[in-house]
């Protein structure tokens, strides 16, 4: 996604057309699973358990992370803060820690827990019984167990899936 403002939004031509990436996403992870490598979260792959990122993995099981140094961001008892981006404030050491909000609630696992492979508990979103058939009808969704997870085709379109599941 080109984020508006930044300078890659300002030369969209120089990138792929969404059908295209889908394309070459879809391959990649072809690919790579035919390679050995695990689909541990959206856009991360590794050959065994032992190399996912330990701290990646924090942020999307809402896990407890300390952040260090100017615009570091923290999620500690249940409270988000962070440092303003300023590092000569920082080196002054009057760059206080500004509140961020809450976090760690069920939408914030949901959301968080579905860019994952190992996805969430089908109990979560019990209530969604009828959408996560049609989900998992077109291929977006799959269940294992008692969990429920998107599939390399839900990934790519995550953001409508989730904001579905969390109306």
């Amino acid at each position: 996604k080109l984020e508006e403002g930044t300078p890659f939004a300002k030369t969209p031509e120089r990138f792929a057309d969404e059908e295209t990436q889908r394309e070459a996403y879809l391959m990649a992870v072809g690919l790579l699973a035919e390679a050995g490598y695990q689909a541990y979260e959206l856009s991360n792959f590794a050959l065994e358990e032992r190399f996912w990122s330990r701290h990646n993995l924090k942020y999307w099981r809402c896990q407890e992370v300390l952040g260090l140094g100017p615009s570091a961001h923290s999620f500690w008892q249940g409270e988000r803060v962070f440092r303003p981006r300023d590092l000569e404030r920082y080196l002054r050491g009057d760059s206080l820690l500004q509140p961020d909000g809450h976090g760690g609630g069920r939408e914030e696992e949901i959301l968080l827990g579905l860019r994952l492979a190992e996805g969430i508990p089908l109990a979560w979103v019990a209530d969604r019984q009828p959408l996560i058939d049609q989900l998992e009808a077109a291929g977006l969704l799959r269940r294992k167990d008692s969990r429920i997870a998107l599939t390399p085709e839900g990934f790519l379109v995550s953001n409508s899936i989730i904001a579905k599941l969390l109306r």
